[in-house]
């Protein structure tokens, strides 16, 4: 059972590692997160790790966060990243996930401008700005094909 795995674990003093391990990924600002494992003796600390030319470097060592920031690695290839949790002296075995970012990022929303004239609406849409970047750099110098959808209706009318 698993509360009977915990108790063993505890008790040969295996630490488990971290839970439900993801990639959160908005306009390429890249937040490995995972959640705390059951662990009854402490607190437990976390490093998180890249894959960089034949071996694993630090991105974030033995923090108390459930999180760490990936946003500074290529946008381009496949990333190997992974996260073990610590206490004292003893770690738990490492999570790794595969990360692409120009796959898996998620765009989000453009900033708008609305200028009313007359009876009429002009709307601009500015793609989303991107993450560790010039800030003229938007998600379109990655993306270029884009279309906005708008849909209107008049106040109180469920017509669109």
């Amino acid at each position: 059972s698993w509360l009977g795995g915990c108790l063993l674990m505890s008790a040969l003093g295996m630490v488990p590692p971290p839970e439900n391990v993801r990639m959160n990924s908005v306009n390429f600002k890249n937040i490995l997160q995972w959640e705390l494992p059951a662990f009854p003796k402490g607190n437990l600390t976390f490093t998180a790790q890249y894959h960089s030319y034949k071996k694993f470097q630090d991105m974030c060592t033995r923090t108390a966060l459930t999180e760490c920031d990936f946003s500074g690695l290529s946008k381009y290839g496949d990333h190997t990243l992974r996260v073990r949790a610590e206490f004292a002296d003893e770690h738990s075995d490492w999570i790794n996930i595969t990360f692409c970012p120009l796959d898996d990022t998620m765009i989000g929303p453009p900033e708008m401008q609305v200028e009313v004239l007359a009876n009429s609406l002009h709307m601009r849409f500015l793609a989303p700005k991107m993450e560790n970047e010039p800030e003229t750099w938007t998600m379109r110098n990655i993306y270029n094909s884009w279309v906005y959808n708008v849909q209107y209706w008049k106040n109180g009318s469920d017509e669109k």
